[in-house]
């Protein structure tokens, strides 16, 4: 391997970042890996010589809390293959003709049922 300034190397690891890593991210998820984010960020500190880059995270996630503990990304997102079903129901709505029925049809059985 060659030596390689840290502005090179900061160059080969955005290309392998937006060529490689970016357009895997689904398929990493689905074998269980994730990005790590912060370690990518350090890299990027270090090659670009600005390690101002680091005072800007800042972790959300309180470590003290239990119900605050990182969540796995691919626990997270939906999954991108979904199925739908479209069920069709045929409800008709009751005529008028059709409550008269039912409530004279209601009537002579509760007449029928008191004799």
């Amino acid at each position: 391997m060659r030596h390689q300034s840290p502005t090179q190397r900061l160059q080969q690891l955005m290309q392998i970042f937006t060529e490689v890593l970016v357009p895997s991210m689904p398929m990493m998820q689905g074998q269980g890996m994730t990005f790590d984010m912060r370690r990518f960020l350090k890299l990027v500190s270090k090659y670009s010589n600005t390690p101002e880059v680091m005072d800007l995270i800042v972790n959300s996630l309180d470590p003290a809390s239990p119900e605050n503990t990182p969540v796995n990304p691919a626990q997270i997102r939906q999954s991108p293959h979904t199925t739908r079903t479209n069920v069709r129901v045929n409800r008709s709505q009751p005529t008028m003709e059709s409550q008269e029925a039912d409530l004279q049809r209601m009537l002579a059985n509760a007449g029928a049922s008191v004799n």
